[in-house]
Parts: structure tokens; sequence; C-alpha cells
């Protein structure tokens, strides 16, 4: 595996993702949303073969770190800011109940985290800690703005706001993916707080199906 393909891996990844999001935001055209998305998914599978087990390339490593208590340290981070969420928007500060969304709402944060604390970091590992956190930190922001253009571009929300909040989320993951050494902590920091923030959603948000 070399830095330059891993490199091109990554940009393919992050600006199909980049474009399936916009497509998604735009409500134009599913078909190119769902394109866009199986140039990424394609790409992905045909770099697992260069880092191993399938396990490997997505951050479920051998050498993890202190991971039961890096777990617990992802439950308590994705409990807090899913309560400071939901106290921000004026909301109960507990969901009063969970919905069948909430499934979809874990399994949302949980995707995210395995191809950008995962895949995308497993291949920047290359450049060393600060390339993996820059990069995935950088590539999930990038489709998190691209998600929420509309209402960035319109205003209806604060573009810095929004874009220091979702850096500070995605470096945190990425905190914890660094500091034990394994994907799963993060990943259980995105869905707790997508089941918090979410999970009493009657109906599935309009960025999910568009």
């Amino acid at each position: 595996m070399t830095k330059t393909t891993a490199v091109v891996e990554v940009l393919v990844i992050a600006t199909s993702l980049c474009f399936f999001s916009a497509f998604m935001s735009a409500r134009s055209s599913h078909l190119y949303a769902m394109v866009a998305l199986c140039i990424a998914a394609i790409t992905i599978g045909r770099g697992i073969p260069r880092l191993g087990a399938a396990g490997e390339a997505f951050g479920f490593t051998r050498n993890a770190l202190h991971l039961p208590i890096a777990s617990v340290v992802g439950v308590v981070i994705g409990l807090l800011a899913g309560l400071s969420f939901r106290n921000m928007q004026s909301a109960s500060l507990v969901p009063p109940t969970l919905t069948a969304f909430a499934i979809i709402a874990a399994a949302i944060g949980a995707s995210e985290e395995l191809v950008y604390r995962g895949f995308v970091w497993s291949r920047l590992e290359a450049f060393g800690a600060l390339g993996a956190v820059g990069g995935s930190v950088v590539a999930h922001t990038a489709y998190k703005c691209a998600l929420f253009a509309g209402l960035l571009i319109s205003h209806q929300i604060n573009p810095v706001t929004f874009i220091f909040w979702t850096i500070c989320g995605s470096l945190i993951c990425a905190i914890l993916r660094l500091a034990s050494r394994h994907v799963l902590p993060s990943i259980i920091a995105h869905l707790v707080f997508d089941v918090i923030v979410y999970g009493d959603c009657l109906h599935a948000p309009w960025w999910v199906w568009g």
C-alpha cells in the first residue's frame, strides 16, 4: 500500500460521500445520490484487501488499549453531548420515549464512524496520528456541511456554529479512536448521541431519506 494510493482512495470516498449528502440535501435526485454512494462503497471494497482483514480495515484492531474504559467514556460523552444538545434546542432533557427511528439513528451514527474513524482512519495511518486525526475530521466535517448545505447557505443554521460543533464532535471521536486504538469507543459515543437526540422522532428527519 503506497501513500499515494491511500490519499487517492480517501479523496474519492470523501468526495463521493459529499456529493451523496449534497444530493440528499438538495432533495433533487436520489439516483445521483445513490451513484455517489456506490462509488464510495466500491472504493472502500477495493481498499479492504490492502489493509488485511475487513475488521482491521474498519478499525477493529487487535492492539486495542484500555478498550472497556474507553467504551465507558464513549457512553458518558455521548450522553452528555446528547443531553446538552436537547437542552439547547429547548426539548425535554431526556427523550420521553424511543421510537423505531432510534434504531436507524444508531445505525447512521455507527456507519459514519466505521467510514471515517474506521476505514478512512486506517488508510491515513501511514501519515501518523496527526494525518489520521486531521484527515478523518476534515472528511467527516465536509460530509456534514454538504448534507446541511441548504440550511447553511440560507443561514437557517449558523454556519460558524455548525462547523465549530461538528469539528468538536468529530475531534472527540477521533481522540477516542486514537487513545483506544480501536473504533468501538467512537461508535458508542456517536450512536448514543444520535439516539438521545433523534430517538424520539416519530418520522425520520428530511436528511435521512431526502
